[in-house]
This record gives structure tokens, sequence and C-alpha cells, in this order.
């Protein structure tokens, strides 16, 4: 895992936010956030060695609403997906890397 190809992603998703987040035309608050995390979230899959999809509005059986995304990962050991619901607006405190 290299520290800087994630220290790089974080800081091209803060650039991408506030790009979106200063634009002319102002869009709904938390949409600006769903194209920067997904790119995000796929390089620090790469960085990881992980294949990674961000699945949108993903409903949970026997859940009331849904997480605005579902996480899948899979190593070359594992490659069955798994899924982690993840909030926008939320810490990422559910991750679960124990593949």
């Amino acid at each position: 895992m290299s520290d800087t190809a994630i220290f790089a992603s974080l800081q091209k998703f803060a650039d991408a936010v506030t790009v979106k987040t200063k634009a002319l035309t102002p869009g709904e608050p938390e949409d600006q956030l769903r194209a920067p995390f997904e790119v995000f979230m796929e390089e620090i899959g790469h960085a990881l060695a992980l294949g990674v999809v961000c699945v949108g509005e993903t409903r949970l059986a026997g859940r009331l609403g849904k997480p605005d995304y579902a996480i899948l990962m899979a190593t070359s050991e594992n490659p069955k997906l798994c899924a982690t619901p993840t909030i926008q607006n939320a810490p990422l405190t559910n991750l679960n890397t124990a593949f």
C-alpha cells in the first residue's frame, strides 16, 4: 500500500469537491460528492490492490431506507464481492477491511 498514492487520491478528491461546490451554477450539496467519491474509492482500492465498485442507492434487505452506496470489494485471494454500506454525510466507521 502506498501512503503517497492514498494522499494523492485524497487531495484529488478534495480538489474535485472544492471545484464542484464553488461552481457558478450550484447543485444539491450531497450530489456534488458522488463522482469524486466514486473516483476516490476506486483509487484507494487500486492502492490497496482491491477491486472496488460503488453501487449507489442500494436497498438493504429488511431495513428501512437505503445507504448512499454499497462498496463492493474483492481481492485476488477472495474474488467474492462484499458489500459495505456507506452514507456520505457520516464517517466511514463501518468499513470492513477483513477479507
